[in-house]
């Protein structure tokens, strides 16, 4: 689509709600019992203490999977191999090798002894068919009071120090090499103190050459460190006014944060992107926006998730909690589960808005999702939810109990379009646009 404002934002879901990325493995789950994701896949892991019996299922691969196990029974001290089996639909089985099962009695052990982690086990699954419903159906009850005030954390300057770095290594100085002194039976003779005294005086010429090269070399080197230093000297200064500058900066920002932004509308994105990417979520989103500062306004356009990302089954345990209840969702219940969540969506980044930005006082907020087109049958973008959240209307709602609202209803508070039948079917709106 082409973009109708200027900046755009990401949010990614938060790791707590069990999406994995590619090359990344993080476990979940209770003692004995976990969930592994990453890039192979989702693995349901289950040891039973005590046993000897280990258990992993691919959670997102088929609908039945097999791992060997061994456990020791008490009415036999052999070894015992025992298939554990969990299917799509949440059933537990357990089977030994020849395709036999277990009988009641050992059936009962395994649960009086590993309950625990085989309820773990059936816990995880839940929680995969489930899909995160609750937190995706239920995103509006994150919404925050626009009245709170945010203050402004000062930056660290991250400006590496200047390093003087590695100084040219002083030369060892040269010392006379004198030939050694005559004893005093040779100095009876007169040819070896003439031989003496010309070795001494060579060895003197010698030294005199090779201190006066050093003296250069010496000399050279001690010119370039002075230059070295004065340039790191010079590169400190530098340093040092920047990082004087920046903490000021931040201070004068910190002390004057709703002025700042007030009058800063670059300041007032950056803080925006900031706090839009880093809040919690349950889909990827995209979210572009535009700040009015003059007129006290803020558009916000979001990219919906799309009704088939929704959740298509429930799971309960059941009343002995040894089984998972199992059932798909009517095509109904999901499209009033999808409707809350999109007026939450709108709801929970309009509270955002307004919250981090003091002076805007309307937040236009619209979302579209992508659907093809009945006559071409080419995907587009169609805007389903366009609202103007005023800062007075938003303020009367309960931020104490916010679990009382009904986000669909909430929406009648504030100017909007919307087409929407009873059973949560959208038509396709025009979205209210920058005046």
């Amino acid at each position: 689509m082409g973009f109708r404002f200027t900046k755009r934002v990401k949010i990614a879901p938060g790791v707590r709600l069990n999406f994995g990325l590619n090359g990344v493995s993080a476990s979940v789950g209770a003692r004995g019992a976990s969930v592994n994701i990453g890039k192979r896949g989702v693995y349901g892991n289950l040891g039973l203490p005590g046993t000897g019996i280990s258990y992993r299922e691919k959670l997102n691969g088929t609908s039945k999977s097999t791992v060997s196990a061994r456990s020791k029974y008490a009415s036999d001290e052999s070894s015992t191999r025992v298939i554990v089996n969990l299917n799509d639909d949440g059933q537990i089985s357990f089977d030994l090798p020849d395709g036999g099962e277990l009988t009641p009695k050992q059936k009962k052990l395994m649960w009086e002894q590993n309950g625990d982690a085989i309820r773990g086990l059936l816990e995880d699954k839940k929680e995969e068919i489930n899909g995160n419903s609750y937190e995706i159906e239920n995103i509006y009850q994150k919404i925050i009071d626009p009245a709170i005030s945010f203050s402004y954390i000062e930056k660290q300057f991250n400006e590496p120090r200047p390093n003087i770095g590695e100084l040219p290594a002083k030369t060892v100085e040269p010392q006379p090499e004198l030939p050694e002194e005559l004893s005093w039976f040779s100095k009876l003779f007169k040819s070896r103190v003439l031989d003496y005294d010309k070795r001494r005086q060579q060895a003197e010429q010698d030294y005199d050459t090779k201190h006066k090269l050093w003296r250069e070399k010496e000399d050279e080197r001690l010119a370039t460190v002075a230059v070295i230093e004065r340039e790191h000297d010079e590169k400190l200064q530098i340093w040092e006014a920047m990082k004087s500058d920046f903490e000021q900066n931040e201070r004068e920002i910190s002390e004057n944060y709703e002025e700042v932004l007030s009058n800063d509308e670059n300041f007032s994105e950056s803080v925006l992107s900031s706090q839009l990417s880093g809040i919690e979520w349950p889909r990827e989103t995209l979210i572009d926006f535009e700040l009015k500062i003059n007129d006290a306004e803020v558009y916000i356009d979001i990219d919906l998730p799309e009704i088939e990302q929704m959740p298509v089954k429930s799971a309960q345990l059941s009343a002995n909690q040894r089984r998972l209840i199992v059932k798909e969702k009517s095509d109904r219940q999901i499209r009033v589960e999808y409707s809350k969540h999109i007026h939450g969506i709108a709801l929970y980044i309009g509270s955002w808005v307004l919250a981090t930005l003091p002076w805007c006082r309307n937040v236009i907020t619209s979302c579209y999702t992508q659907r093809p087109n009945k006559a071409t049958g080419v995907t587009q973008d169609d805007y389903i939810l366009s609202i103007k959240f005023d800062r007075h209307s938003f303020s009367t709602l309960n931020f104490d109990c916010p679990e009382l609202i009904d986000p669909i209803e909430a929406i009648t508070l504030f100017e909007h379009k919307r087409t929407m039948t009873k059973t949560g079917i959208f038509k396709p709106i025009e979205p209210y646009c920058i005046t």
